[in-house]
């Protein structure tokens, strides 16, 4: 009920002070205020969900090399989460129910409960919603929470007709839509009824939902939600910078330069670029190395007598093997045939430690770091598929590594790196080889390996006709 009427120029009667008293609760009782529990449980669930509708607006015009892959992960993991809180939070409303109601009108009561109502429906119906739009993709990418905790598959839906999994998959896309939609209108009313009460019927409201005897005033009160608004939209906007801005940032390649030495250099190192072959070819490659520098002309010697005549001065020192450091790092190209088609793509973020001597082969050792999830063949069916599990399962292994145990030289400027290339969590023996020219403190290296995807069970499922040999290549320029 609202406090009784009176004349503002009227003296207020013992009466009349008693009913504002019993009118107007005490928000310092435990009996007019939310648990400790249900606050923290609304406080938690009301920072993701801020956090979940910025990065879902990045979303939308997020490309996979502006790191698609991670924010939809991420964007997964959040939702489970606002899943479990809010389910917990259910069972702890009918364990311990909340205060009662603020003195309101009839209309205004029913339309606080619808918002709560629909506000649960859209906390739990999105996320599962979610779930069964993963679920039912016929790319069968595996979701690890903070790439940590598995979160299975919804069970039934293993064993459904594909026409089945594809119509499920189409209404749950929709409902997934259009319950955020609804959601962040339900978001919008219910803060405006906390406005309305704190503010246009000075009640302060914070009292009841915040730890402590915080926003029993109300001066406190109104900092607190000014506090909590900005941590809001901080939340929100830190989303979408972290994802929002990336797709405005391609991938730049390396700026132009003056012509230094690595131009001519880069002249010099003659590993084949690795373009796509066919199976065929792959299976009677040759060093590539080896065969380049049998077709070199008889008069070849008179050309590398003359290099060495003009580079004479500019020797590397013997016998130490030097740290590198990467200055120009093209994407890592890979190449393979599906259904008879040669596929090209690239790994746009990768990381490699070099310590290197030609006459110190012995102390050289590479490690080269790649990124799964930035793989790209400009193909949205082949792109969609490669993250998921058939593939590289990069929510659960983001890295491919190559780390070389044995660096030898196969003759002139041409050597073999042997080591272990760890794919998808499967180790095998990798053999690496790499052409480079040297010219002072600078380096350019060309190289490629052959990779056999079925030792790495990458391109498991009913995908076609997908070639055995994957052939990886790479160019860098680095210096030390």
């Amino acid at each position: 009920m609202d406090r009784p009427p009176h004349h503002k120029d009227q003296p207020i009667g013992a009466g009349e002070m008693e009913a504002i008293k019993v009118a107007t609760p005490d928000y310092r009782t435990s009996q007019a205020r939310y648990s400790r529990v249900a606050m923290l449980l609304h406080w938690l669930i009301a920072a993701a969900l801020a956090f979940q509708m910025g990065l879902g607006g990045a979303l939308e015009d997020l490309t996979p090399e502006a790191g698609l892959f991670a924010a939809t992960q991420l964007h997964k993991s959040i939702g489970i989460m606002i899943l479990l809180l809010s389910l917990m939070r259910l069972c702890w409303r009918w364990f311990k129910p909340p205060p009662p109601a603020l003195p309101d009108s009839r209309q205004n009561h029913l339309l606080s409960k619808t918002v709560h109502i629909g506000l649960y429906a859209f906390m739990i119906g999105a996320p599962l919603s979610g779930w069964l739009l993963v679920s039912t993709s016929k790319l069968g990418i595996d979701t690890y929470i903070f790439s940590t905790l598995y979160w299975p598959h919804i069970p039934f839906v293993g064993g459904l007709e594909t026409s089945a999994k594809t119509a499920l998959n189409g209404m749950a896309g929709a409902a997934h839509h259009y319950l955020g939609w609804m959601g962040l209108a339900l978001f919008v009313l219910h803060v405006a009824g906390a406005l309305r009460h704190q503010f246009l019927k000075g009640e302060p409201l914070l009292a009841r939902i915040w730890p402590g005897r915080w926003g029993v005033g109300r001066m406190t009160g109104t900092m607190l939600i000014i506090a909590a608004f900005a941590i809001m939209f901080s939340l929100c906007g830190i989303a979408q910078q972290l994802y929002g801005s990336a797709q405005e940032e391609p991938v730049a390649s390396a700026p132009d330069a003056p012509p230094t030495n690595a131009d001519q250099l880069a002249q010099a190192a003659d590993i084949d670029s690795g373009d796509p072959i066919s199976d065929d070819e792959q299976a009677d490659q040759t060093d590539p190395v080896e065969t380049e520098n049998e077709d070199q002309p008889d008069d070849a010697d008179d050309s590398d007598q003359s290099t060495e005549d003009d580079n004479k001065d500019i020797k590397p020192d013997p016998a130490i093997a030097h740290d590198w450091q990467i200055i120009e790092r093209p994407p890592i190209a890979f190449s393979f045939a599906w259904n008879g088609e040669t596929v090209r793509g690239s790994f746009a973020d990768w990381q490699a430690d070099i310590r290197f001597g030609a006459d110190a082969l012995a102390q050289s050792r590479i490690d080269v770091r790649v990124n799964l999830a930035s793989g790209m063949t400009g193909n949205p069916q082949i792109d969609d598929a490669l993250p998921g599990a058939d593939f590289f399962a990069a929510a659960l292994n983001p890295q491919a590594r190559f780390v070389s145990s044995d660096i030898r030289s196969t003759g002139g400027n041409n050597y073999e790196a042997r080591g272990t290339l760890t794919l998808k969590g499967i180790s095998q023996p990798t053999v690496l080889r790499f052409s480079l020219a040297l010219s002072g403190n600078q380096a350019v290296a060309k190289g490629n390996a052959s990779i056999d995807r079925n030792a790495h069970k990458v391109g498991e499922g009913s995908y076609g006709d997908i070639s055995d040999k994957v052939v990886v290549s790479f160019q860098l320029t680095a210096e030390h």
